[in-house]
């Protein structure tokens, strides 16, 4: 379905023309942003209806992560911008090691399923030291 809106020109004047904007948006681009988003609000809405992924999935989220902070051109990056990328992406990177190999039968999902529904009752303070000095 072609769009109705008119194609807009990339123009930073004083006078700009009438059909001009700063930055235009590349359809491709913006589709692209619109189907992460979508896929990043059903992971939080099936983790709020009490639903656990299987470790292909969390594989699967922590690589669109690593593809989501990893910036397209990199030159315009400072050398702290460029360790924060390094950091960020060895952090997801581990982390994928870790559920490949940690958790390669999947026990933190299934603990995780099956403490679902406990109810966490507090210590008072005075007891939990008391118990403490015993």
């Amino acid at each position: 379905m072609p769009s109705a809106i008119a194609p807009t020109k990339k123009h930073v004047a004083e006078n700009p023309a009438k059909d001009a904007v700063t930055h235009p948006t590349d359809p491709k681009t913006k589709g692209q942003d619109i189907e992460r988003k979508l896929k990043f609000y059903e992971i939080f809405n099936a983790f709020r209806a009490g639903k656990v992924p299987d470790n292909n999935q969390v594989n699967g989220w922590l690589k669109e992560l690593e593809k989501a902070v990893t910036p397209g051109d990199q030159t315009e990056l400072s050398a702290e911008g460029h360790v924060l990328v390094e950091d960020v992406q060895a952090i997801l990177q581990t982390t994928r090691r870790i559920v490949r190999e940690k958790n390669a039968d999947e026990l933190f999902q299934e603990f995780l399923w099956n403490t679902r529904g406990v109810e966490v009752v507090r210590l008072p303070v005075l007891f939990a030291a008391q118990l403490l000095i015993d």
